[in-house]
């Protein structure tokens, strides 16, 4: 997890800016140190921009100054003599005596003790830079070694700004804090420990979890902490967690598939290394099998928690002996924790009391019932408590605590809360404020209100979370209904008795094709329908039905879209790995279409009228390889704000002319028979990301110099592309070059030309000198 010092102070929004030559280190010590930092946790700025000279540096790059706390500069030997360098410098100078900037040089690969004019420049120019307390990589034998040891450095003196949870607002945590550390035995490196977390929902596993890990993570080599694996194992299985793992604790990129083959990878990175490795919501032993091999693999040291409800999954399966069961608060932290979620008035305390009583210490439901009475009068106090009250375990108490947040809901509200439960878990905020708006749910501020009341929570890329114990009351009030209008069970889905009333399916099978004997005819109502894995019994059946606003089918099995009416409401269209070979029949007209996603549907070999969906946003078609032509409408499509076509390897036709007035990001990244990118208008003028990796153009539209916004710009392995300087000139926003085997393509090229030449110098020198010799002969 990245941890920046801004989350906690509000000054920084890095924690390190990297001043270096690019031709000198970029792609060597550089990278290494910036990925070492980042691995560390340490965020930091790296200007990407290859092109230096000439150019003063940009007002974007002198802002990620200002908002950087430290500053690494790498001193090599050509550092001096850029003039981009010493403006860069002069600039986090300014800062440093300005802002506070602590400023720590690195010489790398610099002999003082020889006679060398850059030095004797640099010296000269850079004496403040020479005279601070610096690294030297000539100190070091080992390059590894010094990186480690700068990363270090680097960490203690950020973390004490570095906090994720604020544990002072966090009610009797540092009882619990103590007992844990003493089951883990963080000092100690004689063995592997791990240690098991266990307790009902809501009781503050994970929060618990959390705090620990942030406090002694960097007294180990590697570390992870992988957050509610539960939901992620289901929803996008193992091999996605193994990826997450090898991604976060060793920067290891893995797309493979194959679990097996995860494992070997995790036994291997994790082999004789102290790790601390945190997995969070486990539920079935799949899940810690497939990430974590032999104890023998860790190294002396490792610790590994995990949480979990089920005691009896780490004590008996995996036999582990440290366990941890958190209880309840007591009862004066439970009205600690209700005062603070309530806001207390002196009038109500009394009625406080009487909750924790009843409800007992449970987290969740007190931080709950504290959101649903903040600001409410005496009547409502007492109008909760006498719902609260009555018999039953703490199972049903904490149930009731739930419901009584869920029936102070307005009926919008609640549906919206049910829907989130039971479809849109983990999806974006604004898609689904979008599509419930659709509906008629009035959706802004009524979400909104569910996150105040603590019934929702955001991620931190604005997805919609919601606690397991919350979306089980959810789902459970949709059982209890007299007609299921929600569903996601197979059983339920199966054996559906009203079909008219049902407004939403969700059904993912991650091993096999699973069939359902409905038909969507005479699904009236539907609104929601992701499916994985699923096939229907006749092909009539799958008639999408007009009030189907969100559709998303991975492994769609069908040649072609079939609808029932001449009325359609889509807004999301998802059908990844389908059988597609065209969008449907015909010339239908979608006025709400916004988000098209067909990724890796390699039958696919024709696309509609795009002119027909005006409203379109974002087109993804990744990955279809019998696609060789896309409808020419496509670029001139009015709202259309990204367009992907990666890795369509057949794809060869294009429109002569891109006028896409709002589009920010173009792929077309591995489309290999791709020889010449159309020019841009004039009105495609706030293009901000432009990937043509692996495509076999050679060269650039002129009209490339005209977006004036353009900051990426992706060139990689671009093997036929050679002379770019002249339009690269006219770029001035560009920030990013992406170039990497374009120009290796043409040192080769320059170096078999200088081979030519220098033969043919050669030949005409001893041409030269025959021709002497005769005439003094």
């Amino acid at each position: 997890m990245m941890l920046s010092s801004s989350s906690s102070t509000g000054k920084w929004k890095f924690n390190v800016f990297l001043s270096f030559r690019g031709e000198d280190t970029r792609g060597g010590f550089t990278d290494h140190l910036y990925k070492a930092l980042i691995h560390k946790g340490i965020s930091t700025f790296r200007d990407e921009d290859d092109i230096e000279e000439d150019t003063d540096i940009s007002s974007d790059l002198s802002a990620a100054i200002e908002a950087s706390r430290i500053a690494l500069v790498v001193v090599s030997e050509n550092y001096a003599s850029s003039r981009w360098c010493l403006e860069e410098l002069s600039k986090i100078f300014e800062c440093h005596h300005r802002l506070g900037m602590t400023v720590l040089p690195i010489f790398y690969e610099l002999r003082f003790g020889e006679h060398n004019p850059n030095i004797q420049k640099w010296r000269q120019l850079l004496t403040k830079l020479a005279n601070l307390k610096a690294w030297l990589l000539e100190s070091w034998t080992y390059e590894s070694e010094f990186i480690e040891e700068i990363t270090t450095v680097l960490w203690k003196r950020i973390k004490p700004t570095l906090k994720v949870t604020q544990e002072h607002q966090l009610v009797g945590i540092n009882s619990k804090l103590t007992k844990l550390s003493s089951l883990l035995n963080p000092n100690s490196d004689e063995d592997v420990i791990w240690v098991g977390i266990h307790g009902m929902g809501g009781i503050g596993k994970t929060t618990l979890a959390r705090v620990c890990y942030e406090r002694i993570r960097d007294e180990f080599e590697a570390h992870c902490f992988i957050s509610n694996i539960q939901e992620n194992f289901e929803t996008n299985g193992l091999p996605y967690l193994q990826s997450q793992l090898l991604s976060r604790m060793f920067s290891i990129e893995n797309n493979n598939k194959d679990v097996e083959e995860g494992i070997a990878m995790i036994n291997q990175a994790v082999f004789r290394k102290k790790i601390l490795l945190v997995l969070d919501n486990v539920n079935c032993s799949d899940q810690i099998m497939g990430l974590i091999p032999h104890k023998d693999s860790f190294g002396n040291g490792s610790r590994i928690i995990i949480t979990t409800r089920n005691a009896d999954l780490l004590s008996n399966e995996f036999e582990v002996k440290r366990m941890f069961e958190l209880e309840e608060l007591t009862n004066e932290e439970a009205l600690e924790l209700l005062n603070l979620s309530a806001s207390l008035k002196p009038n109500c305390l009394e009625h406080s009391k009487n909750i924790v009583k009843i409800v007992g210490g449970h987290p969740l439901a007190l931080k709950l019932l504290g959101s649903s009475l903040r600001n409410k009068d005496l009547s409502v106090w007492e109008y909760v408590i006498e719902e609260l009250q009555g018999g039953g375990n703490i199972h049903d108490k904490v149930f009731k605590c739930l419901k009584v947040s869920y029936d102070g809901l307005d009926e919008w509200e609640k549906e919206i809360f049910l829907d989130v439960a039971c479809f849109f878990k983990g999806k974006r905020k604004k898609l689904v404020e979008e599509i419930l708006l659709d509906c008629g749910f009035h959706a802004k501020t009524r979400v909104d209100r569910l996150i105040q009341k603590s019934l929702l929570t955001l991620s931190r890329n604005n997805k919609l979370r919601m606690h397991d114990l919350l979306q089980e009351m959810g789902r459970k009030i949709i059982r209890h209904k007299p007609i299921q209008d929600r569903l996601w069970r197979q059983k339920d889905i199966k054996n559906m008795v009203r079909e008219a009333s049902v407004e939403s399916i969700l059904f993912k099978s991650t091993k096999k094709v699973v069939e359902f004997p409905i038909s969507f005819s005479r699904m009236h109502q539907l609104r929601l329908l992701n499916f994985h894995n699923v096939r229907l019994k006749n092909e009539l059946d799958y008639c999408i039905p007009s009030e189907l606003r969100y559709l998303k089918w991975k492994g769609y099995p069908l040649k072609t879209l079939v609808f029932n009416s001449e009325e359609y409401k889509l807004i999301v269209l998802h059908m990844c790995h389908s059988n597609l070979k065209q969008f449907w029949h015909g010339e239908k007209h979608f006025e709400k279409l916004k988000y098209i996603k067909l990724n890796y549907s390699q039958k696919l070999s024709k696309t509609p009228n795009f002119e027909t969906i005006p409203n379109l946003t974002r087109l993804e078609l990744e990955d279809c390889t019998n696609l060789v032509n896309i409808h020419p409408s496509i670029f001139t499509a009015k709202e259309l704000t990204f367009l992907s076509l990666k890795d369509c390897i057949n794809l060869t036709n294009f429109s002569t002319k891109i006028n896409l007035k709002a589009l920010e990001i173009l792929i077309l990244s591995g489309c290999s028979k791709l020889k010449k990118i159309p020019e841009f208008s004039g009105n495609t003028d706030i293009l901000l990301e432009l990937h043509l990796d692996r495509t076999s153009i050679s060269s650039l539209p002129s009209s490339i110099a005209s977006l004036d916004r353009l900051i990426v710009l992706s060139l990689t392995n671009c093997k036929n592309l050679i002379n770019i300087s002249n339009v690269l000139d006219k770029i001035t926003s560009l920030k990013k070059l992406k170039s990497f085997g374009m120009f290796e393509a043409r040192k080769k090229k320059t170096k078999a030309g200088r081979r030519r030449n220098g033969r043919a110098r050669r030949e005409r020198n001893r041409t030269k000198k025959k021709g002497r010799r005769r005439q003094y002969l």
